[in-house]
């Protein structure tokens, strides 16, 4: 008996597209995986396994996010400092 959550047979475990480019496109194929989860479109295992990767995937944007105004308040600093 084939396993229903089983990817061997090559098919994709989403059938939306994954847009990763920016912060806003990542909230939206979230959104896109919830729904299809909630259509019953995907298996658990599979569901959990996009939120998964899909929640870490978002942390580095927030890494990055932090990161950069970390940045931009350091230069603030050292022009008020500088002048």
């Amino acid at each position: 008996m084939q396993n229903p959550d089983s990817d061997t047979e090559g098919g994709a475990i989403f059938a939306g597209k994954l847009w990763l480019n920016t912060l806003e496109n990542t909230r939206k194929t979230f959104a896109r995986v919830i729904r299809a989860y909630a259509r019953g479109n995907m298996t658990e295992r599979n569901y959990r396994s996009l939120v998964y990767g899909l929640s870490q995937y978002v942390n580095v944007w927030k890494v990055q996010i932090d990161y950069e105004e970390f940045r931009e308040l350091e230069e603030r600093i050292r022009e008020l400092e500088t002048s």
